[in-house]
């Protein structure tokens, strides 16, 4: 099956764009062949100059009026294929082969702004996903697009409008795990650990305290399809101080829900940064975030086990620092203004002494994504002007009588895993390189070209190091 588009020009030629067993819900990643013909039909002799075919990649914001090329390959059209002398007979169809492939990295002509990072630098690299070009909801907003498309371009001499034609096609590039994000008390956007006081109502002395903390969730793979994921898990570790003298026992933990939100950033000037990361978020909020309800379930009772804290004061430096020992990332640095209005600025707040024995349980929640012909979930990316970041955002509710919740922000990845055909492009060459796929002149970045040289297989999980300074 094939799909064609035709120009919209009422001229002497039709031009239409025609890939080979294409449909509109198609789905092309890393490495996929994009090939077929431009077909040319004349109604009288045209007489032309050059003929263009190349394959695109075009990011947009109708609100700011922002468009930008970032990925231009265009295929050298071969004599042979055009006629001689240049002119398109009357009443015959010409038809022009063409072909490419989905590349995993985008030219140094792509990012040549400054970046905080040679990581942000690398990441904007990477070939984004298409957005907002789904038949579904890819839960971006409307005024954002990243969109792919084949075009082919007749120019004539002395005629300033040309013929075009042009084929769309959404593309889902391979995004392999990464390590987990490492969180720092200035990152304002996550709160993986909260403390909060336990009292049976609103006048009574506080009972003790309650930590909640939980590590970041494997990234959650999408197959190269898009239409299927793996599962991933949230692993929370629950820890009860009861107050100095006292004999409470740990509260009832009533339930666990959680929800993914998406969010999209896009800035009126380039990203030299991660803007989920630090505090940008503070003058950078995302201009759109959509959450999708994952689970809730009831716990259960669950089995907590004691152990001897120590005689410690545990101030908010020290309850910063029983974060780091669960590898949580988070210092010791004092609040600004901003982070005290933030929602995770409660992590901070506990000042109580801990002499009396302690009390730990952990709780593990999986969790899928809903996966449906009504939802596209987008990769986790990050380009020079749009960038898509996912949390999870997990609640636990406390307290059989009286309840109460207490909510945690962690960061977490959807990923794509590479299609068969990238795998063996890897492991025997057959993927071209840029050099190539690309006029002479192009250059390639540095990074990429060293790991292919490297490569036969794709990054493990332990490999990429994250520079979020």
């Amino acid at each position: 099956m094939s799909a064609t588009v035709k120009t919209s020009s009422p001229r002497l030629l039709t031009v239409s764009v025609d890939i080979d067993n294409h449909y509109k819900s198609k789905i092309y990643t890393t490495a996929s062949k994009v090939s077929g013909n431009v077909i040319i039909r004349a109604q009288q002799d045209v007489a032309f100059t050059d003929v263009d075919i190349q394959f695109l990649g075009i990011a947009s914001h109708y609100l700011s009026h922002s468009i930008r090329t970032f990925l231009n390959l265009p295929m050298p059209v071969p004599e042979d294929d055009l006629p001689s002398p240049r002119i398109f007979q009357a009443g015959r169809t010409y038809v022009i082969p063409f072909e490419f492939v989905v590349p995993s990295q985008l030219t140094l002509h792509a990012c040549t702004h400054h970046t905080d990072s040679p990581d942000v630098k690398d990441r904007h690299l990477q070939l984004p996903p298409s957005v907002n070009t789904w038949e579904a909801d890819d839960l971006s907003p409307d005024p954002t697009h990243i969109e792919y498309l084949v075009k082919a371009k007749i120019t004539q001499k002395g005629e300033k409008e040309p013929y075009e034609a042009t084929q769309a096609i959404n593309i889902l590039p391979a995004f392999p795990e990464e390590p987990p994000v490492h969180i720092t008390s200035g990152d304002i956007h996550y709160c993986p650990s909260k403390e909060k006081p336990v009292r049976k109502n609103f006048f009574t002395s506080n009972l003790g305290t309650l930590r909640v903390s939980a590590r970041q969730p494997r990234a959650i793979m999408l197959a190269a399809d898009g239409r299927t994921s793996s599962a991933s898990a949230a692993h929370l570790e629950l820890e009860f101080y009861p107050s100095k003298n006292s004999q409470t026992k740990p509260p009832e933990i009533h339930s666990v829900s959680g929800k993914l939100v998406a969010e999209s950033w896009w800035g009126g000037s380039i990203q030299a940064g991660l803007p989920n990361m630090g505090k940008r978020c503070v003058t950078h909020f995302p201009i759109y975030s959509k959450a999708v309800p994952l689970f809730s379930r009831r716990t259960g009772k669950l089995s907590w086990s004691g152990y001897e804290s120590g005689p410690q004061r545990r101030t908010s430096e020290s309850s910063n620092s029983s974060v780091d020992s669960f590898s949580m990332g988070l210092g010791s640095d004092s609040l600004s203004p901003s982070e005290e209005s933030s929602p995770c600025s409660s992590r901070r707040n506990s000042c109580f002494v801990a002499e009396q024995p302690a009390y730990r349980a952990k709780l593990n929640a999986p969790f899928s994504l809903p996966m449906s012909n009504k939802k596209v979930f987008l990769p986790s990316f990050y380009s020079c002007n749009l960038s898509r970041t996912y949390s999870l955002e997990l609640t636990i509710v406390t307290g059989s009588a009286k309840r109460s919740s207490t909510t945690l922000c962690l960061p977490l990845q959807i990923g794509v895993e590479p299609s068969a055909a990238a795998l063996s492009a890897l492991q025997t060459d057959e993927l071209p390189s840029f050099e190539t796929a690309l006029l002479v002149g192009d250059s390639l970045a540095p990074s990429a070209v060293e790991e292919s040289q490297r490569r036969t297989s794709l990054p493990s999980y332990g490999d990429r190091v994250h520079r979020f300074q």
